[in-house]
């Protein structure tokens, strides 16, 4: 316990120091709203992007000078959407006015020339034809909670392409009085993301120039597999450390080198911004009204668990008024997660295998590429749900039912995907009651659920059934509202249908008989026989095996939800890495260990090359028949193959082939104490 209250000081110490010097270095730094926006210094710190290549030029033109010397041309010779962006850095809920002073000659279709922002339909009033003198435009918008977007000077926009010269001069971007205005850009309501638009092609894709590059990445995965590689081969020796206070020191220095790389990386001006942003604007809201927030009009689509963990972080943001750092603080819960998961592991670990295996294994996790680019590169939460999917498959296999149920429910409550895994938990269960007769633990599980149902969305439903007594099945709306989105075969998933050159083709296209969502929900259904029949088979008989039934049945079910079920999109994978760590544990089989790494390699290459995308392109989507896509989904389905053979050889004949060395002899003075086994005393267990 002594221990475990150092490790959370050490964090509490390292979080705090952080965001203070980040408040301080702040203090005092000259931010500018606009640079060069009078093109006196070339095109620098300005983007070029178009949507139909070899049709726009762009240019630095000293023909028409609104003042200066110089002024920016976009010249197209035929209909197009071409623009030159920036990035704005703004401070949350405050109006903005951006100005610009336009010439144009022969502007013809679309709306001509204007200001918008990328991902967003509205735009300043608009210039076409051919004016002789200088003509000012102007938009008024609103920041909201967002703290960074991207801006735009173009000719043509998204499905009104224009034609013709427009030249551009003294564009400037400043801070309004907060009044009410008629119209105006809300930057939280009226950016929308471009996921549902269509498969990208040579020709409609809106191309950056100068934008970011991630390929450096692929260095730190080499290293990554590399130095696992060593790990792996020292443990196999007993080479790294057996001794239990030695091992803790080693984890302990691990996890601060590994907290410190996430943080340094997210300080980096990367990541999907559309997430990034509307992560911001949550949270901004959630500080400011936390309970009325489905009552908003904007775009709300996870739990309100969340939005408790969001409410905290909006308020931290709202004290710097800096781009970058709350970009770092905004990206904190995964980042902290990540780290969280990996102690939770390593706990479990120790107890199971020697701590030479324990060690290297935890490293893997921490270290993994597939983790952070995820977390402190993209800028997603998928480390949040899988820190409590850890907590509860841990719970199942240790027998501990009603923590289970109490970490399943609020990982539904936190993200849907938490749904995936009701097979596993309710199969767990099933066999409590009918096989084990446990009837008093299946109703403390039931009570569980409903009382931790009830204590996180109570306030939510209070306050909608003031506002909008109306709205009462406003929890139902939510989650088919989640479930129902990214209506295609795969959604940059690498999978089955990727590999066959379906990467966002529509659901409802029909693939032989039936159509793929069809097919989704056939492979949803034989993933629910097959766990059933796995439990029903394994729990019947004196198997060697059977602890490892919760978590090799949660593994084979992502896998093979990943795999065929329609809607995957590129992060859906993600719990299999930890999930394969605590299978092998179980079992010391050396297949998982191997399925971790595939899916290591998997996981990454589909979140960077999606991340990589959005940051060349402002439409992120890969085409159906990108050779990229089609070979990492070929790679997935030889994956999932190999975990079904896997799992089921496990399960049904009992035999595992075990990693040497990894074995030893655990009494109980060796345990480590574990953060997801405190005493369960006020709960009946069923002892085996």
């Amino acid at each position: 316990m002594k221990k475990t209250n150092t490790f959370i000081f050490v964090f509490a110490f390292l979080f705090v120091f952080f965001i203070f010097s980040s408040s301080f270095a702040c203090l005092g730094a000259a931010e500018s709203l606009t640079v060069n926006g009078d093109f006196e210094e070339e095109d620098i710190f300005w983007t070029q992007s178009i949507y139909v290549k070899d049709v726009s030029d762009f240019s630095i033109s000293n023909k028409y000078a609104h003042t200066g010397s110089y002024s920016f041309e976009i010249s197209s010779s035929q209909a197009n959407d071409a623009r030159i962006t920036q990035e704005l850095e703004l401070y949350p809920y405050t109006f903005y006015e951006a100005k610009v002073y336009v010439r144009s000659e022969n502007i013809q279709n679309g709306i001509g020339a204007n200001i918008s922002f990328i991902n967003c339909v509205k735009t300043s009033a608009c210039v076409t034809g051919t004016t002789d003198e200088w003509k000012e435009i102007s938009v008024i918008f609103y920041s909201s909670g967002i703290t960074n977007a991207t801006i735009s000077l173009g000719l043509g926009g998204y499905s009104n392409m224009s034609s013709g010269t427009v030249w551009f001069d003294d564009f400037t971007v400043t801070e309004c009085p907060d009044e009410n205005y008629e119209k105006f850009i809300d930057l939280a309501n009226d950016i929308v993301s471009t996921d549902n638009q269509g498969s990208s092609s040579d020709n409609n894709v809106i191309y950056k120039t100068g934008a970011k590059d991630i390929m450096w990445m692929l260095i730190p995965l080499a290293a990554f597999f590399c130095v696992y590689g060593i790990m792996i081969s020292k443990a196999s020796f007993n080479e790294l450390t057996e001794d239990k206070n030695r091992s803790k020191k080693i984890i302990l220095f691990l996890i601060i080198i590994a907290f410190l790389y996430r943080i340094v990386l997210s300080l980096f001006e990367f990541g999907y911004s559309y997430d990034i942003n509307t992560f911001k604007s949550w949270a901004s809201w959630a500080s400011f009204d936390l309970f009325g927030m489905y009552m908003q009009d904007f775009f709300l689509d996870y739990p309100p668990l969340y939005l408790y963990i969001l409410s905290p972080i909006g308020w931290i943001i709202s004290l710097t008024r800096t781009s970058v750092i709350s970009s770092v603080i905004i990206r904190l819960p995964a980042i902290i997660a990540d780290i969280v998961t990996a102690y939770i592991l390593y706990n479990f670990l120790s107890r199971k295998i020697n701590r030479n295996w324990a060690t290297a294994i935890t490293f893997s996790y921490l270290f993994n590429p597939a983790i952070w680019i995820n977390s402190a590169a993209w800028g997603q939460v998928d480390s949040v749900y899988t820190m409590f999917l850890m907590v509860m498959i841990i719970a199942l296999v240790d027998k501990r039912y009603v923590r289970a149920t109490l970490w399943y429910t609020l990982g539904v409550l936190l993200k849907p995907h938490m749904i995936i895994f009701t097979p596993v938990i309710g199969m767990a269960l099933l066999v409590v009651l009918f096989v084990d007769k446990g009837y008093k633990t299946i109703f403390k599980c039931a009570l569980t659920f409903v009382l931790t149902g009830v204590t996180v969305l109570l306030p939510f439903a209070i306050r909608m059934n003031a506002l909008a007594p109306s709205k009462w099945d406003w929890i139902i709306e939510l989650y088919s509202g989640t479930l129902g989105n990214y209506s295609y075969a795969t959604m940059n998933g690498f999978n089955f249908w990727a590999m066959l050159g379906k990467n966002l083709t529509p659901s409802t296209s029909y693939f032989g008989i039936l159509n793929y969502e069809m097919w989704g929900k056939l492979a949803i259904v034989l993933v629910c026989v097959t766990v059933a029949a796995l439990y029903i088979y394994a729990s019947r008989r004196k198997s060697t095996v059977k602890d490892a039934l919760p978590v090799l049945t949660a593994l084979l079910t992502i896998v093979w939800i990943f795999t065929f079920a329609h809607k995957m999109h590129e992060r859906y994978l993600f719990p299999a890495i930890a999930l394969a760590i605590v299978a092998f544990a179980v079992t010391k089989d050396k297949r998982l260990l191997i399925s971790e790494l595939l899916f290591s390699v998997n996981i990454f290459f589909n979140t960077f090359y999606i991340l990589q995308l959005s940051l060349w392109f402002s439409y992120p989507h890969p085409a159906n028949d990108d050779i990229l896509v089609m070979f990492f989904g070929g790679f997935e389905f030889v994956t999932f193959l190999f975990v079904l053979v896997t799992v089921i050889s496990i399960l049904i004949s009992g035999k595992t082939y075990k990693m040497p060395g990894c074995n030893r002899e655990i009494t109980e003075a060796d345990i480590i104490p574990d953060i997801t086994d405190n005493n369960d005393s006020d709960f009946e267990i069923i002892e085996k």
